[in-house]
């Protein structure tokens, strides 16, 4: 038996919701640096391209992750609500 089927009614979900956003606040973080980083690698003058391509394709992994954590951190939950 889970600790959820002995909740009241509503308070898992709550704790639910509670645990999807402190997990989604610092991906939301993690993602918006990346983000700038990628801004000011383009911008930076002193890396060559090769470099600039390198950074970039490092960045654009971290947010692909990061997106792959959203999408998982999104569904927890939804298979006991059916949705």
């Amino acid at each position: 038996m889970r600790a959820a089927d002995d909740a009241p009614d509503g308070f898992a979900d709550d704790a639910v919701d509670q645990l999807r956003h402190d997990l989604k606040t610092p991906l939301t973080t993690i993602y918006a640096r990346a983000h700038l980083l990628g801004r000011a690698i383009r911008r930076a003058s002193a890396l060559s391209e090769a470099e600039q391509a390198q950074m970039l394709v490092g960045v654009a992994a971290i947010e692909v992750a990061v997106q792959t954590m959203v999408t998982v951190v999104d569904g927890i939950g939804n298979e006991a609500r059916g949705s």
